[in-house]
């Protein structure tokens, strides 16, 4: 259904993979990082509407990554890195889905790091 033609039936879907809680949905990695992530850079204006003035679906964006994070089989700092790295991939037309990864990776408290030094700076060449 994520490739789906019709961007009303990808806004569903994405809205209905919001809603599941991370620790019974049991997605996969993969899925999330390579099939879910990448769709938030497209259609920016049916899936982030204007007229959501309390942004509750960036918020269940946001909600989403985090219990990815959460929920990782590894840990949280595998799973932050990860999807860091993942972000930096995804062509996306807009800030919006950079900037509700970026916060929800923020919000994470880690108790290791698994990004190194040289690591990140390889990112923000791929990035730029």
């Amino acid at each position: 259904a994520l490739d789906h033609d019709n961007d009303s039936v990808q806004k569903f879907v994405l809205g209905q993979l919001m809603c599941l809680d991370q620790r019974s949905a049991c997605l996969s990695e993969s899925f999330i990082l390579t099939e879910v992530l990448p769709r938030f850079g497209h259609g920016i204006d049916s899936l982030y509407s204007r007229t959501d003035v309390e942004r509750n679906f960036e918020k269940q964006v946001k909600s989403f990554f985090l219990g990815f994070i959460a929920q990782h089989p590894e840990s949280a700092a595998v799973a932050a890195t990860r999807l860091l790295e993942a972000l930096f991939d995804v062509k996306a037309v807009h800030f919006t889905p950079v900037r509700l990864v970026l916060s929800a990776l923020l919000d994470v408290e880690l108790d290791e790091r698994t990004l190194t030094l040289s690591g990140a700076l390889a990112l923000a060449d791929r990035f730029f």
